[in-house]
């Protein structure tokens, strides 16, 4: 594959490439990657017809940067 075939490098792929398992902690921090508010995380989350991955650990909302970037995108396409 040669430079010009690959996508531009941005920085979600730069972190899924160089930290696919970073986890994100917060539902603010979660939301600002999304682009959303905390308070929209959360409600997310607690919606059934919202398949978002984000779950609750020790009471904080945590999710997988790589998962996160991945749904953000599938969302869009849908």
């Amino acid at each position: 594959m040669s430079n010009q075939d690959r996508p531009p490098l941005d920085r979600y792929r730069a972190d899924s490439i160089l930290m696919p398992n970073r986890p994100i902690w917060g539902a603010d921090a979660i939301g600002g990657i999304l682009g959303v508010s905390g308070m929209t995380v959360k409600r997310w989350v607690k919606d059934p017809q919202v398949d978002i991955p984000v779950g609750k650990v020790g009471g904080r909302y945590m999710a997988k940067l790589a998962e996160l970037v991945a749904w953000e995108r599938g969302k869009r396409v849908s």
